[in-house]
């Protein structure tokens, strides 16, 4: 793993923010590009000088199920949930 991806994960993970002299000092040792991208804030250069993509997605996926959500079952009590939209007669 890189120093700067480390960095990263440690600046994740602290629970205090680093001044601007700490920030700086603890980005001295980092390539120009990365350095330059990390004291300037700006995650677009730094995903190039990491040579990463600058967007990435997550995407899940349910597997189907023949069983309906719980969400999905028509209620059957004698009165609507709190929450419903039904409006009384």
């Amino acid at each position: 793993m890189s120093n700067v991806i480390q960095f990263l994960e440690l600046l994740g993970r602290s629970p205090r923010a680093l001044t601007d002299a700490e920030y700086a000092s603890a980005t001295i040792s980092f390539e120009a590009p990365a350095r330059d991208a990390l004291l300037a804030r700006d995650p677009i250069s730094l995903a190039a000088a990491l040579h990463a993509r600058a967007t990435v997605a997550c995407v899940i996926a349910i597997p189907e199920n023949d069983e309906p959500a719980p969400e999905d079952v028509p209620f059957e009590g004698d009165e609507p949930p709190a929450d419903s939209d039904v409006k009384a007669a």
